[in-house]
């Protein structure tokens, strides 16, 4: 093989070694010299939006932990020519386009800023936020298909096309009667807390607090009080009353006025519909059913678990932690057990 000589005397090396060298000098000088830009990770273009564990601040600076949030822009475009034709007044072919991204299966998200936005959301605003001429239009188009499809769900009791019918043509009148329907529903089940989220979201519409309004923030309210949220159903009730200080609320076979005074508004409730004839949090002592009640969804206090081990493995390999640790466990099952 052929050889160079160094200056340094008799030392030789094969020509190969002197390129081999090069390369790791100029290793340990690279990165003076790549741009930052390839030592970021950057989210694949059109296919996700990187959001970091910590809210908006994180997305930009934590990329290790974050959660990629599917993307189409296929669906951002129409989202855009739709929004777009409504502030042209075309609102027929606008919500059309909305409809459109509404009844998709998937949900996909747009970059607002530092907080991506649900795309299915931001077209249900976009519809929610129509003038009057706009609403009118958009009942038109899509109302008779939504009450088709509402009466044929309440006719076979097909909870899942009244979601359908609530979600995605929630600002049809058919759309708030199916959200109504699901929130008493949701009460009848003994699930108050799912049901408040049902009539909160008729009572933030304007339209449809319009034609519901006062029963449905009374129905709010006693789905706050039964969820062990008593602030936020005085709140509701005080809120009723300064919208509708002379309603007189149909309840059983009576007309009741509002109360007088804020600080009666829970003696009121309670006076008005009685109290909840299911057990509240850490009333249920006796298991006397499958699954603890009839809605087979009950609340008790919480217990020890039972100590009956179907695999063990080893967390230190140390005799002595060993040892140390069944002390504790016997001390901490003596402890519990006394």
């Amino acid at each position: 093989m052929e050889r160079i000589s160094f200056r340094t005397g008799n030392l030789a090396a094969p020509r190969f070694f002197l390129p081999a060298l090069l390369a790791v000098v100029l290793g340990e000088l690279a990165p003076e010299f790549v741009p930052h830009m390839y030592a970021q990770q950057v989210p694949p273009m059109g296919r996700g939006i990187r959001v970091g564990p910590g809210g908006e601040d994180s997305a930009t600076t934590e990329q290790t932990s974050s959660a990629l949030l599917p993307v189409d822009r296929e669906t951002t475009r129409q989202w855009e020519r739709a929004q777009k034709l409504i502030s042209d007044g075309r609102y027929s072919d606008g919500i059309t386009l909305l409809d459109e991204i509404l009844q998709r299966g998937e949900d996909f998200f747009r970059p607002q800023g530092e907080k991506p936005r649900s795309l299915k959301a931001a077209a249900l605003k976009l519809i929610g936020d129509l003038p009057s001429e706009g609403r009118k239009s958009y009942e038109l188009q899509f109302g008779a298909l939504a009450q088709q499809m509402l009466n044929a769900a309440a006719e076979n009791g097909d909870i899942p096309k009244l979601e359908e019918v609530a979600r995605r043509f929630f600002h049809t009148q058919a759309g708030y009667e199916a959200t109504l329907l699901l929130g008493h529903r949701e009460l009848d089940h003994n699930r108050p807390l799912a049901a408040a989220q049902r009539f909160k979201r008729l009572t933030e519409s304007p339209a449809a607090a319009e034609r519901l309004e006062p029963g449905l923030s009374l129905m709010l309210a006693i789905c706050w009080s039964r969820s062990g949220m008593n602030d936020r159903a005085k709140d509701t009730l005080i809120a009723l009353k300064k919208h509708y200080p002379n309603a007189k609320l149909h309840v059983g076979q009576k007309d009741l006025p509002l109360f007088a005074k804020d600080d009666q508004a829970l003696a009121w409730l309670q006076a008005a519909v009685g109290e909840s004839p299911h057990k509240t949090v850490g009333q249920l002592e006796d298991w006397l059913l499958a699954r603890g009640n009839p809605e087979r969804n009950p609340s008790a206090q919480g217990g020890l678990p039972l100590l009956n081990p179907r695999w063990r493995i080893s967390t230190t390999n140390h005799p002595d932690l060993r040892k140390c640790s069944s002390k504790n466990a016997s001390r901490s099952w003596t402890l519990a057990h006394r």
